[in-house]
């Protein structure tokens, strides 16, 4: 969608009705991807669990995939390689830093999907970290 000479990509979440847009870039790769971080209590205390009032729609997406609670670190090293090898579509400075929509395939232990993958550089910082991922639409 183009709007006042800038295109913008819809990413929204499949599954929790919230529809977004980012504004696009020319952005090749998340900026220091090899150093790129996924929090552990983020995967198996929000994206892993159950029992998380938001969370456990993320957690029914991800174990039919063979993604589980118990084994957090497959899900962060699946994340960590879609930072690394797949393409930034889209930045948006935000107040606390810069956030980078990255979309990939995700494969796991028994299927594979297409996700969304949210990384934001802090101000003061050069790390991305995640701050979430939703199945693509």
């Amino acid at each position: 969608m183009e709007r006042g000479g800038l295109k913008w990509l819809d990413v929204g979440c499949v599954g929790c009705g919230r529809a977004s847009r980012a504004l696009s870039t020319n952005v090749a790769k998340l900026p220091n991807h090899d150093a790129a971080g996924v929090d552990r209590r983020k995967v198996t205390g929000y994206l892993l669990s159950r029992t998380h009032a938001v969370g456990r729609a993320k957690a029914e997406f991800f174990e039919p995939l063979g993604f589980q609670q118990s084994h957090p670190e497959l899900l962060e090293v699946e994340l960590k390689r879609i930072a690394r090898d797949e393409n930034v579509v889209a930045t948006e400075d935000t107040g606390f830093g810069t956030r980078y929509i990255v979309p990939g395939h995700l494969t796991g232990p028994v299927a594979a999907a297409h996700i969304v993958t949210v990384w934001i550089i802090d101000h003061g910082s050069e790390l991305p970290r995640l701050v979430t991922v939703w199945p693509a639409s």
